[in-house]
């Protein structure tokens, strides 16, 4: 299911999809680059290409179908030949009849965002198209997240198996995306700015659309047109760090070696030839859905771009969160010492100052003109696998909310019901209503046809009701499962939506 027909969630859908439509690839294309029909020439973001019918144009990610699109109507007549790398089931969800008449060959692969052989043949057949480039040419290269899958091409020696093997285990034991893309780049013939060096001597455009915190160029889709002398002696230390030395395969792990031992020897690549573009990132979308949630009428704190850390525990956060606004605890908290309690016992990669901004603005808000309060936030957590259940990061997360949400919750009723008792307290008007979502961007969450989940503050207590053990699938990493089954908690199933700047995070508290 989607959203369901409550008031609330009908608000955090709209939020939502604010935030979806303000990265729409296409859209994004054309507000990046004009092409002036007179002169034949293309601006962008301060520089000028001669077209010339000298364009070949290359694409691998979630978001390149819709670019493609928008590109070829842009550079009509110029273009003379393209292959882009997208998705299986991508052409399904999003028309192809503008590019009937088009150069641009669409391979479809990847399935579950897994490298497979229709993405490895796909990837074959676009560093051969980058290879044949000559002086005069423009390649444009449209790049978003997704791409490492969509673009396999091992190094030699190295079997697609091997390689998404190894990317497997590295993120089942929880490694983050950085450390995944050093891998990829160390083990691909085109990523780490390889793509880049294959075009030369013809210049290379990319338009790059961010999944990853802080936008890093050089990590999204593992780099291939960011000229880079990669550090291959971090692939080890990051294999080490996750204890997988003795586990990976070893044409990966002696390639890995070989690396590391003529790292010393390696020669800067030249980056004259090379202009990337960022077009579009999670702040974007951040941004649009606040604007949506304030023309709602909603008090809203933006809060971070950068959430990172462990789900589960991200999801605990959330929920100390809603509690203690609920509760209307933050007038009487010490901000320094929660911030320093929260962040000791959870793995959370988000800046302290970044959470005291949080706790300020909610504090600043006086509830006034508004009964609602809307924090809104993105970034892309992690999951470390200890169970063989199915489902994903924002699944995880919101479950963990669920979880966390519903034993906070019980804990203040039976302080205050104390109190009352003793007669330390008086019974207060009012109850709370809380509805969290966390919904990736790109309309898939792991290895499942689900973008996410909705959890309110009763999730956890109707599914033990139903007589379900939620615990067990929290502790089994089985979110999937657990939201196919629960009532009043519910998967987000959106199909893919074309684009992808991370995830989305929305805490509604009426």
């Amino acid at each position: 299911m989607a959203f369901s027909s409550s008031p609330l969630h009908i608000l955090l859908s709209k939020i939502y999809t604010a935030g979806v439509e303000a990265v729409r690839p296409a859209s994004l294309v054309r507000q990046a680059m004009k092409v002036d029909a007179l002169s034949s020439t293309l601006h962008i973001d301060g520089k000028q290409y001669q077209l010339q019918q000298n364009v070949l144009v290359v694409g691998f990610g979630k978001a390149v179908l819709g670019m493609t699109v928008a590109l070829d109507s842009l550079l009509k007549g110029h273009i003379k030949r393209g292959i882009v790398s997208v998705p299986l089931g991508t052409t399904l969800q999003y028309s192809t009849e503008a590019l009937v008449d088009s150069n641009i060959k669409v391979i479809e692969g990847a399935a579950y965002n897994l490298p497979d052989p229709p993405a490895e043949t796909a990837a074959r057949e676009i560093l051969q198209l980058v290879g044949e480039a000559s002086d005069g040419d423009l390649v444009v290269a449209l790049v978003s997240g997704g791409g490492s899958a969509l673009l396999p091409v091992p190094g030699i020696g190295i079997s697609l198996e091997d390689k998404r093997k190894t990317i497997e285990s590295l993120s089942a034991a929880g490694a983050a995306i950085n450390e995944l893309n050093i891998i990829r780049q160390c083990l691909s013939q085109v990523k780490g700015g390889k793509l880049a060096a294959k075009a030369c001597p013809a210049q290379m455009l990319g338009l790059i659309l961010s999944d990853i915190v802080n936008d890093p160029l050089e990590y999204i889709a593992s780099g291939p047109t960011i000229p880079q002398l990669p550090d291959n002696t971090l692939a080890l230390k990051i294999i080490k760090k996750y204890d997988k030395m003795e586990s990976l395969p070893k044409p990966v792990l002696n390639h890995l070696s070989q690396l590391h031992l003529n790292s010393a020897v390696s020669a800067t690549p030249s980056s004259a030839h090379v202009h990337n573009v960022l077009i579009g990132n999670n702040s974007m979308a951040t941004r649009a859905a606040e604007k949506e949630a304030r023309s709602h009428g909603c008090d809203v704190v933006t809060w971070s771009h950068a959430v990172q850390g462990e789900a589960r525990d991200i999801g605990y956060f959330y929920a100390e969160i809603a509690c203690d606004i609920m509760n209307k605890k933050i007038k009487g908290i010490d901000i320094t010492e929660r911030i320093k309690t929260l962040t000791n016992s959870l793995s959370l990669s988000v800046p302290h100052e970044d959470i005291e901004r949080l706790y300020n603005e909610v504090l600043s808000f006086q509830h006034e003109s508004s009964n609602r309060l809307c924090i809104i936030s993105g970034g892309e957590p992690t999951v470390t696998l200890h169970g063989n259940g199915k489902g994903g990061r924002n699944q995880e997360l919101a479950l963990s909310f669920a979880k966390h949400i519903h034993h906070l919750m019980q804990r203040e009723l039976e302080i205050t019901t104390k109190q009352q008792e003793k007669g330390k307290q008086e019974v207060k008007g009012g109850k709370s209503n809380v509805l969290f979502c966390s919904i990736g961007t790109d309309g898939q969450d792991g290895p499942t046809d689900a973008a996410g989940a909705i959890v309110n503050g009763e999730s956890w207590s109707n599914a033990l009701r139903q007589g379900l053990d939620p615990d067990r699938f929290l502790k089994e990493n089985d979110s999937y499962s657990f939201f196919s089954t629960a009532q009043g908690a519910s998967h987000v199933k959106l199909g893919l939506t074309g684009t992808n700047v991370m995830d989305i995070h929305i805490l509604l508290i009426e």
